[in-house]
């Protein structure tokens, strides 16, 4: 009984880790000894876990269902705990062990609250500036000229500022983008094509980090084509039983007048009376202001009818006394109508007028030279410019264009190491500066004189729009190629002796060339037959003569050819070339020193027998 007690004890002391007692093991009493069975718990299987996600209550409801559970079996049989040894005298009978089926005990884990992911907020990658040790450079905007362009032809457009780089676009705002090219920093060059609908329009310089630049309303595009006239639909009549006969519109070519230079003012002309005009003559009314050039100063129309327009054309110039600025122009109109009725009136118009000459500057091509000075074919020159400012006031934004205003009228010079647009951003009155330009003559040019256009555009101190146009003329004449030599070896020569010297001289290029005479020289040889007339030479051929010279001294001696002939203007020209001839001393004659040896031996003879006479008579030896 007491043995039951402390067994019954120690199994209540055994932990179990987590698992109730009830469940633990049974325990049974066979034929008085007690027999524990266990029931030993596996371990549990790890479950690999996933990153954790932000879930919905409903989603972790789920997922919590969803967990596979682990399961507790019985591993082995149960093991008996180590009895007290029972006394010697008394031998228990063996129990009888009957098989227990093992308990499977299944635990539930406990509902667990997945927590939700935390967001890991990663730093944004730092953008590290590029280092560039360039100085940011400002764009600036200070004018566009031409103002007006043609829409039938289109135009080149010149745009001055200053910070110009490649890559900078000029858009025509209402059109799209140009064709563009930046000259310098100071000028970008921009190609208008024709057929641009008429009208002002703006102008954006867009950069390379695409900031934009505008300038409003700076060009404008306008038709040179007189369109016919349409008879418009007839309405209702400002004057009836008359005609009435207004200036719908006026304009001047160009639209600021300098005083003194000349212009065009067109007049549209409209009927606004129920009856036929007849017999119309429009005409200046005073010539204070301006005069007519070139023709008479009325212009007469033969009728106009109702509603009916007309667009006439006066040529005028602008006297030097016009104030600057907008100045009111009179304009007479005298009409009649079918029954012999006449009407006069008097409408006036403005005209915008410029400075005066005086006190504008004037630019203009002072001189010109080429280096070398004669041009041919092939060569290669240094064009070299003067230009002044002999104005009153100093010129700004300088444009001097070579081949003129669209480039195009540089042939037959090619422009080598820069373009054909210089830029001076300001030139004062009285200043002249100095331009070079290096060219090419195009080697199958024809020989004859050659235009080379300049224009000269730049604003005046108030910003009015100036230019000028000027021609070189270069000169352009084939250069023959001779090649002159003797057309067979001369023998060596002798001093004191005549010598024939064959002389030749070969056209070896493509055109004819009026060779005149070919003539031999020299210092040390004196010339008997040294001239010879030779005629036109065409590509190939070749004329020659035969010299008579005398050579005045031994050794290597320089023999001068000079070849006169006629260029393509008609000058007298000469080619020279130097040829060698070889000039030896004549040899010593053998028989002459026999005979001079002769005498020398006979004065000898003579002398040793007047000796001996002399000895013979005591006259001493």
């Amino acid at each position: 009984m007491i043995r039951m007690w402390l067994i019954s004890i120690w199994l209540l002391t055994i932990p179990w880790q987590g698992i109730s007692r009830s469940t633990a093991g049974v325990v049974k009493i066979s034929g008085g000894e007690p027999i524990v069975q266990q029931a030993t718990m596996p371990p549990l299987t790890s479950v690999p876990m996933k990153t954790p996600v932000s879930l919905t209550p409903a989603q972790a409801t789920v997922a919590a269902t969803d967990t596979p559970v682990p399961t507790l079996e019985p591993t082995s049989p149960p093991v008996s705990p180590t009895d007290t040894q029972s006394p010697p005298t008394a031998t228990p009978a063996p129990p009888t062990t009957t098989a227990i089926p093992p308990t499977t005990v299944i635990a539930s884990p406990a509902s667990t609250q997945i927590p939700p992911t935390t967001a890991v907020a990663y730093p944004a990658p730092t953008q590290i500036p590029p280092t560039s040790t360039d100085q940011p450079v400002e764009v600036t905007l200070s004018g566009v000229e031409p103002k007006r362009i043609s829409k039938e032809t289109g135009g080149a457009l010149s745009i001055y500022g200053s910070g110009f780089s490649a890559g900078i676009a000029v858009r025509l705002v209402g059109f799209g983008l140009l064709d563009a090219a930046v000259v310098n920093t100071n000028a970008i060059r921009a190609v208008v094509p024709p057929n641009i609908s008429e009208g002002t329009y703006s102008l954006e310089i867009i950069l390379k980090d695409g900031s934009v630049l505008s300038m409003s309303k700076v060009l404008r595009i306008r038709s040179d084509v007189e369109e016919p006239t349409e008879t418009p639909t007839p309405g209702p009549a400002l004057v009836y039983a008359q005609p009435q006969l207004l200036i719908d519109s006026a304009e001047t070519q160009p639209e600021t007048i300098r005083p003194g230079s000349t212009f065009r003012l067109r007049l549209q002309l409209i009927n606004r009376g129920d009856y036929t005009a007849t017999n119309i003559r429009i005409s200046v009314s005073s010539q204070d202001l301006a005069v007519p050039i070139g023709s008479s100063n009325l212009v007469v129309i033969d009728t106009l009818a109702s509603n009916e327009t007309r667009l006439v054309e006066l040529p005028l110039a602008l006297n030097e006394s016009a104030t600057p600025g907008y100045n009111t122009l009179a304009i007479s109109l005298d009409y009649s109508d079918y029954y012999g009725r006449d009407y006069t009136s008097q409408q006036n118009v403005g005209l915008n007028a410029g400075q005066t000459s005086a006190d504008q500057p004037l630019v203009l091509l002072k001189s010109y030279r080429t280096t070398p000075a004669s041009l041919s074919p092939g060569d290669a020159f240094v064009l070299q410019l003067e230009i002044s400012n002999v104005g009153q006031n100093d010129a700004y934004r300088l444009l001097l264009t070579l081949g003129g205003s669209d480039g195009n009228g540089t042939y037959p010079f090619a422009i080598v190491d820069s373009g054909n647009v210089k830029f001076i951003p300001r030139l004062n009155a009285g200043e002249t500066i100095q331009l070079e330009q290096r060219f090419i003559l195009d080697g199958k040019s024809e020989s004859g004189v050659y235009n080379l256009p300049v224009s000269l555009v730049y604003d005046g101190a108030d910003g009015e729009h100036l230019s000028e146009s000027q021609v070189i003329n270069l000169l352009a004449s084939r250069r023959p190629q001779f090649q002159i030599d003797f057309y067979r070896i001369p023998d060596p020569g002798m001093v004191g002796e005549s010598l024939e010297l064959p002389v030749e001289v070969v056209n070896i290029g493509r055109n004819l060339v009026n060779v005149s005479t070919m003539r031999v020289s020299g210092e040390d040889i004196d010339v008997q037959t040294g001239s010879s007339f030779i005629g036109a030479l065409d590509g190939g051929t070749s004329g020659s003569m035969d010299a008579q010279v005398v050579p005045a001294k031994s050794g290597t001696l320089p023999v001068l050819v000079t070849v006169n002939y006629l260029d393509d203007f008609n000058q007298a020209q000469q080619i020279t070339h130097t040829l060698t001839i070889e000039v030896q001393q004549p040899a010593q004659p053998v028989g002459d020193a026999s005979v001079e040896a002769q005498p020398a031996q006979a004065d000898s003879l003579w002398s040793r027998f007047l000796k001996i006479v002399r000895g013979f008579f005591g006259l001493g030896s």
